[in-house]
């Protein structure tokens, strides 16, 4: 006969009593780790099933118990749930304010290059009128000096 150890079970909990335990096969751990979990041998040291005495039916105060239990891990898992919820709708709202928020900085991104492109035209336009200026200044001067020149100096 086997029963299992507690809780829910699957083939590797199960004892067997007449053998006192049955062995799981071995489980290949990971190469990686390293790590390989310790052989239970204090389970051979269970009683054999002839000396378990039979449990006695749950009395109400023991239902009671396990009743409170239930609500409140039923509390605590809905409350769970909807702090879950909360921040999943946190979460989601970050997302797209970030999101907007990358997409004004790369518009603010493209309006400074442009701005900068624009600066630098206008600077080289200035260049280039004072080059302008400065050559009509000089022929303005020449200009003037000849004048004087005529008139100092008449012909």
């Amino acid at each position: 006969m086997k029963r299992s150890i507690g809780g829910f079970a699957d083939e590797d909990d199960l004892l067997d009593f007449d053998d006192t335990f049955i062995e799981p096969p071995p489980k290949k751990a990971r190469s990686d780790s390293g790590y390989r979990l310790p052989k239970l041998r204090f389970l051979r040291q269970l009683p054999q099933f002839s000396s378990i005495q039979p449990r006695l039916p749950f009395r109400r105060k023991d239902l009671r118990g396990v009743i409170s239990s239930l609500e409140a891990f039923a509390s605590q898992f809905t409350s769970l749930e909807a702090d879950k919820i909360r921040l999943q709708e946190e979460a989601k709202s970050s997302s797209s304010k970030l999101e907007g928020a990358i997409k004004k900085a790369a518009i603010a991104r493209q309006e400074v290059d442009s701005l900068k492109e624009e600066l630098n035209k206008l600077k080289e336009r200035l260049k280039e009128e004072e080059a302008r200026a400065a050559e009509k200044d000089e022929l303005l001067r020449q200009s003037a000096l000849a004048l004087l020149g005529k008139f100092l100096y008449p012909l």
